[in-house]
């Protein structure tokens, strides 16, 4: 399995803070039964601003530390990209991170409500010829209101990463009930931790036996599709 949304490289964000957290974190992937990381660090116009050459960098600098600790588990740099007008734009110039350097891009969903321009954004990035891949839908309060909307973002083509810690509880109830009910109408397209420091990974490793208990084995089966279908696609950029 893979966890394609984690905060794991250090001083970008509000994840970890040092090295040595960062390779906690690693490890602790690591016993989780994890294959691949992606590392997503927070960009936000005016609060969180590393560009695409400083996370490359960054991950780059982090892939040697792990694997000189002896962490078998591949680093890839990527971002959780805040909804805003000239993503696009930025994937098509490669100002904006991807996940891996790939046509895949994840797209936070802010916790409270969506901008204006939120679904025009995402169809802009499938017009660019962009995977959008949206962060954690479930932790969105018009989205869990509104599952019909959400479905319809799925209908076009955009991928719904689910946040294992969701169905843990983590987010509140509301969030957990909206995970559930996403896993058992088969919306649920990849999953991530969502991991600001090495505890983020506690049962991490038992998400795709979770979500096969709760949807079914159809379930599962689209969620490791997109898992092959990412790494595939990042091999072949390079990164």
């Amino acid at each position: 399995m893979i966890d394609v949304h984690c905060h794991i490289l250090p001083g970008l964000d509000d994840g970890a803070d040092s090295i040595q957290e960062a390779l906690d974190m690693a490890r602790a992937a690591e016993r989780e039964g994890i294959t691949a990381i992606f590392a997503t660090p927070h960009v936000m116009r005016g609060t969180y601003a590393a560009t695409a050459a400083e996370i490359r960098l960054a991950a780059g600098t982090l892939a040697e530390k792990v694997k000189e600790a002896g962490v078998k588990v591949p680093l890839y740099p990527a971002a959780e990209n805040y909804p805003d007008p000239d993503l696009p734009l930025g994937c098509k110039s490669g100002s904006v991170m991807t996940l891996g350097s790939s046509k895949y891009v994840l797209v936070e969903a802010p916790a409270a409500e969506l901008p204006w321009f939120f679904d025009t954004l995402l169809f802009r990035l499938m017009v660019e010829g962009f995977q959008p891949v949206l962060a954690h839908p479930e932790r969105n309060s018009t989205l869990c209101r509104d599952l019909k909307r959400l479905d319809r973002i799925r209908s076009t083509g955009v991928i719904l990463q689910l946040n294992a810690g969701s169905l843990a509880g983590l987010y509140g109830s509301r969030a957990e009930a909206c995970a559930v009910k996403m896993i058992k109408e088969h919306m649920v397209g990849l999953v991530g931790s969502d991991a600001h420091s090495a505890r983020g990974y506690d049962g991490f490793g038992k998400i795709h036996e979770t979500i096969a208990r709760v949807g079914g084995k159809e379930a599962v089966a689209k969620v490791l599709a997109n898992e092959e279908a990412l790494i595939r696609a990042v091999v072949g950029t390079g990164d």
